[in-house]
């Protein structure tokens, strides 16, 4: 039988942001400048010289986007504070206008059932202490301290209510593209040898104190937890025959590793740096004391993590084992590192060229970083995303490609989960569509699609109908009032799609005297207040398919009986969806030319109490499925079989539909769109016509 697949059931599910990327309003509200500003107005920095000035708005739209986060059912939301809001020249006099919007954000949040995760740092740091103290580079500790106090402020006004709170959002990033590569603010690059660890060092103390004084003053009256974010991406040996070579890779793929993820993350959990970063690095490498090395060991409550893609590792053509690399400014970070980096053709690009899809690397990362750091609170996944180029409306809204990102990178986690991993919860990037840095608004990662031009923020099938372009459609609460209540749902579900249809389809509505067919994104929702399913949801409950809804085999017609109706047939407009509510009024009868040469099949996999809406009975009755069909008259023992499950020899289920059977003279099949009935079980349908997805992802391919 197919594997149950279900995450912890307090695994948080949410989806994340950062504030020069999606606030703007960078001369409102008694905002000072941050090093991204004067970044990203010095010319031939950014693409198309975009700057985060406006953004996406959010600092003037943040109630209708936290609407919007509601309405997609997001559970958690991660986002930075501006720094430059708080404390505007980085020390000193705190703006109350800052605090007051990020007050209100919060309190948003909150009466709408999400989670705040908070960032104190995402790189924006105030432009004065850049000037005036060299930012991270500075010799002594006056952007420590500032950074202390900018924190402490943050605990003393939002602490009541913000529970989870994140020091640094990927220090790697920050040090190494802003200052070895010159790419990021502040842009330098002469000092690459140098200047990058300098920057990491900094940043590692100044979150130890950080961390310090969250749990001195603040942690136990509150009752929260600190962390820190972390970026890494997993490194393969390269493949290779020879022995030497491959030993040789391997060790290149965990010096890749120590000098990305051992950077950073050794402090933290081990007191120390990777010993290889200090054998090749000498006196270039900052030395803790003793005192901060105990102040660092086990300051995270949880390991924050980054991931986006994966690399073959092999030693680089300037790599000479038991050889240091060069000590003065014609040196690197990369040459330090001693690696060469690449990806393997078949994995799938995205529109970010540094973008792969690998959601291997991140089930392998996960189990190294729990066996490896073994963090006491778990892993949390606090990145993890996908760039394509859909920069038409069109595009964005259909967004095919970001759901199959998901569905593969959510049962790679499930997997690591399985080996042990103590991962505990998953935020994509982004929420919105954004400022990606450097890169402008030329690329999109956002579960919801900004109009850069009107700013407007449109919700697509990636968050509003779940992870797939899906055909059909079934309509109801998957547990039932007192399933609900035990899930701790709240009992009270309002009935919702399970699986959402492709542009141009009808969507069934639920409700008194129906089901009504009405276009995707029609009145029902607001009229009916139908919830849209969203398979972030779906994918907390991770079960083996237990029961089914009926849906349409067939991308011509609808039905195996006497009766068809119009499902899928008309495109999106006024004329022909009243056609199609005319027809499905009242099913016509079923040439028999017509009728279903093949069998009907089973292509929605469903939950006991789902409502699963036959797809051959337009204008019949929906049935619960611990109902009449699904337990009386079950039409169910489904008899194991390698591709498709035969229906039992019960009765057949009688619509109200006069004289048209549920079941016809057929000899009726179900195929699962879960193919096979053991441990290899495919996600995807059946090659009959109108095909789907599973609605129960998770399921191995």
């Amino acid at each position: 039988m197919a594997h149950e697949r279900q995450f912890p059931k307090d695994f948080m599910w949410g989806a994340a942001t950062a504030a020069y990327q999606i606030e703007g309003g960078a001369q409102d509200g008694g905002r000072g400048a941050s090093i991204w500003d004067a970044f990203s107005h010095t010319p031939g920095k950014t693409y198309k010289g975009q700057t985060g000035d406006v953004a996406i708005d959010h600092f003037h739209r943040y109630k209708e986007d936290v609407a919007l986060m509601k309405q997609i059912g997001l559970k958690g939301y991660r986002f930075s504070i501006s720094w430059p809001r708080i404390i505007p020249a980085g020390v000193g006099e705190v703006n109350e206008e800052g605090v007051s919007f990020y007050n209100r954000l919060i309190d948003e949040l909150l009466a709408n059932g999400i989670t705040p995760f908070v960032t104190l740092y995402h790189w924006d740091l105030p432009l004065a202490l850049q000037t005036e103290f060299d930012g991270w580079l500075g010799h002594g500790t006056h952007v420590q301290d500032a950074f202390v106090a900018y924190a402490r402020v943050c605990f003393e006004r939002f602490g009541d209510r913000v529970k989870n709170w994140i020091t640094l959002n990927e220090p790697w990033v920050h040090c190494v593209m802003g200052l070895a590569l010159g790419v990021h603010a502040p842009g330098r690059k002469h000092n690459a040898h140098i200047e990058p660890y300098r920057c990491g060092h900094n940043l590692l103390i100044a979150h130890s104190r950080a961390v310090d004084t969250y749990r001195k003053d603040f942690q136990k009256q509150q009752g929260g937890q600190i962390g820190v974010t972390l970026s890494a991406d997993w490194r393969l040996p390269a493949p290779t025959d020879d022995p030497v070579e491959m030993k040789a890779n391997i060790e290149a793929a965990e010096r890749s590793i120590a000098f990305h993820l051992g950077w950073f993350a050794d402090p933290i959990y081990k007191g120390d740096y990777p010993q290889i970063m200090k054998d090749r690095l000498g006196d270039r490498l900052p030395k803790f004391t003793e005192e901060q090395k105990k102040l660092l060991k086990g300051s995270s409550d949880f390991f924050g993590l980054n991931n986006y893609t994966s690399a073959f590792a092999k030693p680089s053509d300037s790599y000479k084992a038991g050889e240091l690399p060069p000590s003065n400014n014609s040196g690197s970070f990369f040459q330090d590192e001693g690696v060469t980096s690449y990806e393997d053709p078949s994995w799938a690009p995205t529109a970010a060229m540094w973008n792969f899809v690998t959601p291997w690397g991140l089930k392998k990362l996960c189990v190294h970083i729990s066996k490896t750091y073994q963090p006491k609170n778990g892993v949390i996944i606090t990145e993890n995303g996908s760039s394509w180029p859909d920069q038409s409306k069109d595009e964005g809204i259909k967004d095919v490609k970001r759901v199959d990102f998901f569905e593969q990178y959510l049962t790679g986690i499930h997997e690591a989960i399985a080996e042990g991993a103590d991962v505990r919860g998953y935020f994509t990037w982004s929420l919105f569509d954004n400022y990606e840095w450097a890169g402008g608004f030329n690329i999109r990662f956002g579960l919801i699609w900004v109009d850069y031009e009107t700013r407007e923020h449109m919700t697509t099938p990636s968050r509003d109908g779940g992870f797939s372009d899906l055909s059909f459609i079934s309509v109801g609460d998957p547990y039932g009032q007192k399933k609900s209540k035990e899930r701790g749902l709240g009992g009270d579900l309002k009935p919702f799609l399970t699986c959402p249809p492709k542009k141009g389809q009808l969507a069934a509505t639920f409700g008194p005297g129906f089901p009504k067919f009405d276009p995707l994104g029609g009145e029902y929702a607001e009229q009916y207040k139908l919830e849209a399913r969203r398979r972030l949801e779906n994918t907390k409950k991770f079960v083996k398919p237990n029961g089914f809804s009926y849906s349409n085999p067939s991308q011509n017609h609808t039905g195996s009986g006497d009766y068809y109706g119009a499902f899928g047939k008309y495109e999106r407009d006024e004329d022909d969806i009243k056609k199609a509510m005319e027809e499905n009024a009242a099913p016509k009868p079923n040439p028999k030319e017509k009728q279903f040469e093949k069998k009907n099949v089973l292509t929605n996999p469903g939950r006991r109490g789902t409502f699963g809406y036959a797809g051959t009975l337009i204008g019949g009755n929906l049935s619960a499925m611990d109902a009449d069909y699904g337990s009386e008259r079950r039409a169910a023992k489904l008899i194991e079989d390698k591709h498709k499950a035969a229906i039992g020899d019960r009765k057949p289920f009688k619509s109200t539909t006069e004289g048209v059977d549920f079941f016809d003279s057929h000899e009726h099949v179900a195929a699962s769109r879960v193919m096979g009935w053991d441990d290899q079980c495919l996600a995807k349908p059946p090659g009959t016509g109108g095909s789907s997805r599973s609605n129960v992802q998770g399921l191995e391919a």
